[in-house]
């Protein structure tokens, strides 16, 4: 039998040979507590890696301090951003699932905890698969992160960042403050951040006009009444051809006939460029806190709270006003009806402002007892949004005096006073407390048999009201949440001797979730799933989940808002309107039901090297999914002619974007990545040593691996050198979505769309390659998608259009400072300073659009898909 060196030490403990086995040092949870024994018994006492996770899964990756470094990021968050390739997940219900964070192997109250704290506080990240979740409670639609502290650290940071488009425009600018300590188990923590980000107008940007179908100006222009029609003959013969459309003449209070001639079919055109915002202008502030303390030998707590307030205004473009002026008016020349067309430019651009503030506290207690760990969260969160938008002109009363052929009432000079505003409040109030236990139930000879049970209560309330076109409307929903999950880990399998393998490490998972909703019932959840580890370097993961899913309360309830002059690419015309589309809450949603089935694969096959091999294998069935519409496709409109609506010419003028539940959508894809990490010298006074964890397995005794030495607070040391290359392929075999029952289904990889993006991509490849050493570092990005196509259901080629391909490379090069110590000797200033140079898109690459004729629709102007292109910036971060 093979003891590990902690067993050794226990054995030379209980025979009294002067060794004393260390306490289990955890930031946010004491140690556990040992047995206590006869003097004549031998006792084999294993302790837990200090911040691993619990259970039988290891990590798929591990990243170390030099690993961390390699990024040359600022905070937590933004490094989960960088590796997102490596933890996304395509089970979630709406796909590509944000992973489950932990710290320190245990639970937190949410992600906003310790989201800002510094990456060089970090001793390893660990990523591992989604069944992992399940060992906390979570549900296995997404891959968990475990993120392990340093036992001592302390800093104080002032950061500044500067960014804008290379193309001009808009620059924004971010200041951040923080001070984060480490002290053994405690640990505390503030931080505040304020951006402001200017706006992006069209007139800063190469966007060609789109004309509307109705033939706004500022200072106007007439048609018939009925649109398209010829306004009179007798213009028709001044012009020489039918006329439908003339210009107001400028400089004349009545015009007659001649006047109009000189504009016949040459309508007046305003730039309305300067006011509509391809980036509205916006402000941030957020304030984030935590402190982490021990209560007794058992419990550790964690208290956190913060609040972020955002202000946002945008510019939707200029209010166009349609007066009709009766024959029988003086202003009218004609001998039948015209409309008026003009735009209120006197009352300024249409605007929509939103206010919102979001407050959170959090308080999360972990103990560890007798083999078992308790967790207990508990959340309270309030958010209020308001959001005033400007809609259109109240022209009722200067109707009414232009149908009684007011002679003091000229249609084409009348003042207007007034735009009509819609308004809309959202308060959202959440409340939910969690209680986590996990621990051995029965001991096998394989290992021991482990069991997760959760309880969870939640409640949440939504009021929001709407005022849309001078209507209010009320809403208040309110659910709460009763849940129960447990999950059950057997292992079948455990090799004792790493020289002789024989069928490998082998445990099943069962498990199974109960939620009681208040306005849904009673849903249901099963699942189960193998993990087989039949050699040392390979894993391999199976598991099956059946899932009900009730919708969010803000699907539900959420105001509705309308949003006027809004480009909308209409398909069935093959041209690019400016329609009022409206977004909100749908109260007849119903619940989905998803079988989710996934194989995964993790394969090192170089003992010495850091190489390996991931592959997953997901096919994710939904019934009644959830969903909304991104593009006004024929099929969309052909499956749903009630959402749409056209005028009496055809055109299209309003869209209903609100969610509704489709009949069923299913996704199979291969998803595969490639990691290969090298260190770059060696560790000096003191450097963490990284690598992966060793791939060991079972549920019997402690975790395989050694630890890498935290590093102190403020100590300058040298980091270890990385290189680090990761390469994942993402390849689509299926991606289909059934609209209603009876129709035909839409396959988004062959020529359909629901979204304005075009289809699904079949490949898509994420490089990421990291190089750093002796304080600098170059962090590089590339993404690619495949091109797609959607294809017109009318077999008329001129419809389709084409999305090209589109690859991204983004750019980091920084500069650790405390790693240059001739220059820190020289320039003491420099000391504790973090320096980055960063560009986004640097070869400013922006997916191109063509209709089947080789034409760029006006809603696919390269400038209106991406208007922000090519970022540069710097960033720079003082320590004290």
């Amino acid at each position: 039998m093979r003891l590990s060196s902690v067993s050794c030490l226990a054995i030379a403990s209980s025979l009294g040979l002067g060794f004393s086995l260390p306490a289990a040092a955890q930031t946010t949870g004491p140690t556990e507590e040992l047995p206590t024994v006869s003097s004549d018994t031998i006792v084999v006492q294993g302790t837990r890696e200090r911040g691993v996770t619990i259970g039988n899964i290891v990590p798929d990756t591990v990243l170390d301090e030099s690993d961390i470094a390699s990024y040359g990021v600022s905070s937590l968050a933004e490094l989960l951003a960088e590796i997102e390739a490596e933890t996304g997940s395509s089970r979630g219900r709406s796909g590509g699932g944000g992973p489950v964070v932990l710290l320190n192997g245990r639970r937190i109250s949410g992600f906003r905890e310790i989201g800002r704290y510094p990456p060089n506080a970090v001793e390893r990240i660990e990523i591992l698969p989604e069944e992992a979740a399940l060992q906390y409670g979570y549900r296995a639609d997404q891959r968990v992160i475990n993120v392990i502290l340093k036992k001592d650290f302390s800093t104080k940071t002032a950061d500044f960042e500067m960014r804008g488009p290379t193309a001009g425009g808009s620059v924004e600018t971010e200041y951040d403050l923080g001070r984060f300590v480490i002290d053994g188990t405690q640990r505390w923590n503030i931080s505040g951040e304020y951006e402001v980000t200017p706006p992006l107008l069209e007139s800063e940007r190469s966007v060609t006009r789109t004309d509307s179908a109705q033939p706004y100006d500022a200072t106007g222009n007439i048609t018939a009444a009925m649109l398209g029609a010829e306004i009179d003959p007798a213009l028709s013969a001044m012009a020489g051809e039918t006329v439908t459309v003339a210009a107001v003449p400028t400089g004349v209070t009545m015009p007659g006939v001649s006047d109009f001639a000189a504009g016949a079919n040459q309508p007046n055109e305003t730039d309305v460029s300067d006011f509509r915002s391809l980036r509205g202008e916006s402000e941030k502030l957020e304030v984030e806190a935590s402190i982490a303390r021990d209560l007794n030998d058992v419990w550790g707590v964690t208290l956190s709270g913060g609040f972020e307030y955002n202000q946002s205004q945008s510019l939707q473009g200029l209010a166009g006003v349609n007066l009709t002026v009766p024959s029988a008016s003086p202003f009218n020349p004609f001998s039948d009806d015209i409309s008026v067309y003009r735009y209120a430019n006197e009352l300024g651009a249409l605007m929509r402002e939103t206010d919102q503030f979001t407050g959170k506290l959090g308080l999360t207690a972990n103990g560890r007892r007798n083999r078992w760990d308790t967790t207990i969260t508990a959340n309270a969160n309030f958010s209020t949004q308001e959001t005033e938008t400007d809609r259109r002109v109240d022209t009722s009363s200067i109707q009414a005096l232009l149908d009684s052929s007011d002679a003091a009432t000229n249609p084409y000079t009348v003042s207007l006073t007034e735009l009509q505003t819609d308004r809309a409040e959202t308060n959202t109030t959440s409340y939910d407390a969690t209680i986590v236990m996990t621990g051995p139930v029965l001991d096998l000879d394989a290992g021991e048999v482990r069991t997760t049970l959760t309880g969870e209560v939640t409640s949440r309330n939504l009021d929001s009201s709407d005022t849309v076109s001078g209507v209010k409307s009320d809403t208040d929903l309110s659910r709460q949440t009763y849940s129960l999950r447990s999950s059950l880990d057997f292992p079948i399998f455990y090799v004792e001797d790493e020289e002789n393998w024989g069928f490998g490490n082998f445990n099943i998972n069962l498990n199974g979730a109960i939620d009681d909703y208040s306005d849904f019932g009673t849903l249901y959840t099963y699942g189960y799933g193998l993990t087989w580890q039949p050699r040392k370097q390979l894993r391999v993961i199976a598991s099956v989940t059946e899932e009900e899913g009730a919708p969010s309360i803000a699907q539900l309830g959420d105001p509705r808002q309308i949003t006027e002059n809004s480009r909308t690419y209409d398909y069935v015309s093959g041209e690019t309107v400016f329609a009022t589309v409206a977004t909100g809450g749908n109260p007849d949603l119903q619940a989905d039901h998803r079988r989710v089935m996934k194989i995964g694969l993790n394969f090192k096959p170089f003992e010495e090297s850091e190489f390996s091999i991931r592959s997953d294998y997901t096919d994710n069935l939904i019934e009644d999914p959830i969903n909304s519409i991104g593009a006004a496709s024929a099929e969309i409109q052909a499956a749903l002619p009630e959402r749409f609506i056209r005028n009496d010419m055809g055109d299209l003028i309003f869209v209903d974007a609100t969610p509704f539940n489709f009949a069923e959508s299913q996704r199979r894809d291969i998803r595969t990545g490639l990691t290969w990490s090298k260190r770059l010298g060696a560790s000096q006074q003191g450097g963490a040593q990284g690598g992966n964890r060793p791939s060991g397995g079972g549920g019997r005794g402690p975790r395989a691996g050694g630890r890498p030495p935290g590093g102190g607070g403020g100590m300058r040391r040298e980091i270890p050198g990385r290189v680090r290359i990761s390469l994942f392929h993402t390849y689509a075999l299926e991606d289909r979505i059934l609209i209603r029952e009876g129709l035909d289904e839409f396959d988004l990889l062959e020529g359909s769309a629901i979204g304005s993006g075009g289809g699904q991509s079949r490949n898509q490849l994420n490089l990421r390659t990291n190089v750093f050493n002796k304080g600098v570092g170059v962090s590089l990005n590339a993404n690619w998608e495949e091109g797609t196509e959607v294809i017109d259901i009318n077999g008329d080629p001129s419809g389709d259009l084409s999305f090209s391909a589109l690859t991204t490379v983004n750019l980091r090069i920084f500069l650790d400072l405390n790693q240059r110590t001739k220059l820190i000797e020289k320039y003491p200033l420099l000391k504790d300073t973090h320096v980055s140079l960063f560009s986004q898109n640097i070869f400013d690459e922006k997916r191109e659009v063509r209709d089947g004729n080789g034409e760029t629709p006006g809603q696919y102007q390269p400038d209106l898909i991406d208007p922000v292109g090519r970022t540069v910036g710097v960033f720079v971060r003082k320590s004290f």
